[in-house]
């Protein structure tokens, strides 16, 4: 898998999976159409850096050699510039196949290279295959209680 930068045409695979109502179940948005996909992307194409507090970068994922956009993974650069906040979405015919395990190491070691010395997911409650994702990559539950109906998890880097 490759983790890149966003452009432009990644217009059509975005809206393959942001518009997935599976995909975006246990996700921070709903069910998107042409017009969102567009905006959504565009906010992808500017967050193009995690290397500062505040900052927030959306890699874009694709399988070597597909050229096609297959998932995207978040990285939060907290306001304290040693907590990062992962996240990640993939398209449901990539499910189970280990990538957003890879996807999420990739992205722990780009921060660990900014000084992130913590990680922080929020996932849904309900949402076990992600639980099971933080809790293989080291994640246990975060003390600080989330926000409605989702779990905070925590490890350090």
């Amino acid at each position: 898998m490759l983790l890149r930068t966003h452009r432009a045409d990644d217009l059509d695979d975005l809206g393959r999976y942001h518009s997935d109502p599976e995909v975006v179940r246990h996700l921070p948005w709903p069910v998107r159409d042409e017009e969102q996909v567009r905006a959504a992307l565009a906010i992808r194409i500017a967050r193009t850096s995690a290397a500062r507090a505040g900052d927030w970068l959306v890699a874009a994922a694709e399988l070597r050699g597909a050229d096609r956009v297959i998932g995207e993974f978040v990285l939060k650069h907290e306001d304290d510039g040693r907590v990062a906040e992962l996240g990640y979405a993939l398209a449901r015919d990539q499910w189970r196949r280990g990538l957003a395990h890879e996807g999420s190491v990739a992205m722990m070691e780009l921060a660990r290279g900014f000084g992130v010395t913590r990680f922080t997911a929020v996932v849904e409650r309900g949402n076990e295959s992600s639980v099971r994702l933080l809790e293989r990559l080291g994640f246990t539950p975060d003390d600080d209680a989330a926000p409605g109906g989702l779990l905070r998890f925590a490890r350090d880097a």
